[in-house]
């Protein structure tokens, strides 16, 4: 879900919102594991990591980013 700004304008989606498809997205690969789905999680967390908000959660922002390493590992590792 994306809020309105103040001029009309689509500003970014709530973090609860990407979160949500993160947790959604990794769970779905704990079932049936793909690049193709890895490539999504990293995606996500890439939103995430880039959130306007995110910038105010430093340790929150580094663990996106770690994860990301992670995850971008995981889909070479799958592919």
């Amino acid at each position: 879900m994306r809020r309105e700004s103040a001029q009309g304008e689509s500003a970014a989606p709530d973090i609860d919102a990407l979160q949500a498809k993160l947790f959604f997205l990794v769970s779905r690969y704990s079932f049936r594991p793909s690049p193709a789905i890895a490539d999504r999680v990293i995606a996500q967390l890439n939103a995430l990591g880039r959130h306007p908000c995110i910038e105010l959660l430093p340790a929150q922002q580094r663990v996106y980013a770690s994860l990301m390493n992670l995850w971008r590992s995981r889909a070479a590792a799958a592919s």
